[in-house]
């Protein structure tokens, strides 16, 4: 995202963050935007709730991210919940409890998406 114009400037759509293979590490593989300058840019998550609505809306001919760049624009709401790394830590027994990342590296932040207006 742009950070004077908050225009989405690209995007990227993946059942996972790039880290998850790596554990959720995120100092291994940060970002898929290999332009990123931290002085032009602000990278985002979007948020679970959103996601789950753009996963609902889009069609064999229409993709997630052709309804964000059409339709959307950035929130000014930063919400944030914990995201599973795929590792998970066991507990006395066979409880197996998801280990998660419990915040995001400062330059990414976490917004909701809303209808263009």
């Amino acid at each position: 995202m742009d950070k004077n114009t908050n225009e989405i400037l690209a995007g990227y759509s993946a059942p996972d963050h790039p880290s998850y293979g790596n554990g959720g590490d995120y100092t291994e593989v940060e970002h898929p935007f290999p332009d990123y300058n931290p002085a032009k840019h602000h990278i985002i998550v979007v948020d679970k709730d959103t996601t789950n609505t753009l996963k609902s809306q889009r069609t064999r001919t229409r993709g997630i991210l052709e309804i964000i760049h059409e339709d959307m624009e950035v929130g000014n709401d930063s919400i944030y919940e914990p995201l599973h790394t795929g590792k998970f830590l066991t507990e006395d027994g066979d409880q197996m409890i998801e280990e998660k990342i419990m915040s995001l590296p400062a330059k990414i932040s976490c917004k909701k998406l809303r209808k263009k207006k």
